[in-house]
């Protein structure tokens, strides 16, 4: 779902039908664990809608990597978001970098209950197969020129 609406989507919707053994339109209801997963992503879109919603700011947050890493930034109030997400086998690391950022920051790893430092413009994190990532960082407390 983050790849979609990174890549532009304006809205989500879910396939849950099985054919296997035999149809039911509901299957996604016997697996506890994937309707536990469904819920929070989606309780997690609804909750950044305005900021997802909002305009996508071009070039202002650049990825190195060793696989493609597709990303989406955004602002809201004096909060940077930065929306991540590979669709690829296999972990990676990431480094990104905020253009005309020059102070440190703490980015909040939204919903994964850790945070990641910005070091002079610049984060680090890792990512395991079809991950995704959504940071926040509070720009009231850095210096850009």
């Amino acid at each position: 779902m983050w790849l979609a609406l990174i890549h532009g989507a304006n809205g989500v919707i879910y396939f849950i039908d099985s054919w296997n053994p035999s149809f039911r339109e509901d299957a996604i209801f016997e697996n506890a664990a994937m309707v536990t997963a469904v819920t929070a992503l989606n309780q997690q879109i609804e909750s950044l809608a305005p900021v997802i919603n909002s305009s996508s700011i071009a070039s202002l947050v650049s990825v190195s990597s060793s696989v493609e890493v597709d990303l989406m930034a955004k602002a809201s109030g004096t909060s940077l978001y930065v929306f991540a997400a590979i669709a690829r086998a296999g972990a990676t690391s990431a480094t990104f970098t905020v253009a005309g950022l020059t102070g440190n920051a703490t980015a909040e790893v939204v919903g994964e209950n850790r945070t990641v430092p910005v070091t002079a413009g610049a984060f680090t994190d890792a990512f395991a197969a079809n991950d995704a990532h959504v940071y926040e960082i509070d720009l009231s407390t850095v210096t850009c020129p």
